[in-house]
């Protein structure tokens, strides 16, 4: 008797391990599709980030890659500060302030010079500025200008009536993305251009997008570009829109499909308009 009851203890348990377990599995399957999990690892991302240089030079022997070359001093970011602003006046500059600048990057051997500001318009009030910018551009040779891709919606029409858009967006007109360029006249003399907006949740950039591909068109990001003009199309290679290589190596690329976070879920009320459109990240 004691055996009998011994043994269906056992089996009672084993089930109800396995309903817990099973329970459990389909939990975290469900948070991690619904992105419970997503900000939380955004703060380990933040806590690498914050904690790597620390441990680097604390612990190089543990924490440093041996094969790493650091190369800071070759990639320099001008920044706009304060003291800028207080010296040269309030934003937006004319433009002969960044063609000096681009002047004295080419004395200083400059190999490339990429913009993370936008030039989509002429400053009519200064032409000759923007011709000082247009000529520094075209001296040196190699500089690369921000672009932005932006998906806007346009509305179906139907006996000349336009429908408002309902709880599903996508279903009552057509996204499209559009490519908005920096002006003809400082685009000829550039040596390419790169989309430079990203989608954020939370305002913290943490997986920078290389590349977009919409459709059959390839689009590459301010980086990407002015590496892409660093190395030459011989090192910097695409293949089959989906794959980065520089020279045989190739970059390992994070792939979002699109997945939508419980934040953005929340946000956008379930609209499909506001999916993540930058999923190609390194």
């Amino acid at each position: 008797m004691n055996r009998i009851l011994e043994h269906l203890l056992i089996h009672s348990f084993s089930k109800l391990l396995t309903l817990l377990l099973t329970g459990l599995l389909g939990l975290t399957l469900l948070l991690t599709y619904l992105g419970f999990f997503e900000s939380m690892e955004d703060r380990f991302i933040d806590l690498r980030f914050q904690t790597r240089p620390i441990l680097n030079n604390r612990l190089p022997g543990v924490f440093k890659n041996p094969n790493q070359e650091l190369n800071q001093n070759k990639v320099v970011m001008v920044e706009i500060t304060d003291e800028c602003l207080a010296t040269y006046g309030k934003w937006p500059w004319t433009r002969e302030h960044f063609a000096q600048l681009v002047r004295i990057l080419k004395r200083s051997e400059t190999k490339v010079i990429a913009f993370d500001i936008s030039f989509f318009d002429l400053d009519k009030d200064a032409e000759q500025h923007d011709n000082a910018f247009v000529n520094a551009i075209r001296d040196h040779g190699k500089v690369v200008l921000a672009s932005e891709l932006n998906k806007k919606m346009v509305f179906k029409a139907k006996n000349n009536v336009i429908e408002l858009p309902g709880v599903n967006s996508s279903k009552t007109g057509e996204i499209i993305v559009s490519q908005i360029l920096p002006h003809p006249k400082f685009d000829e003399p550039a040596t390419g251009k790169g989309f430079v907006n990203i989608h954020l949740v939370d305002g913290v950039v943490r997986k920078v997008p290389l590349f977009k591909r919409i459709e059959s068109t390839l689009h590459l990001s301010l980086a990407a570009q002015s590496l892409k003009t660093h190395l030459g199309e011989d090192v910097f290679k695409l293949k089959s829109f989906e794959r980065l290589f520089l020279a045989d190596y190739e970059v390992p690329l994070w792939s979002s499909n699109n997945r939508i976070g419980l934040a953005e879920r929340l946000l956008t009320k379930g609209h499909e308009f506001d999916k993540n459109m930058f999923d190609q990240t390194a």
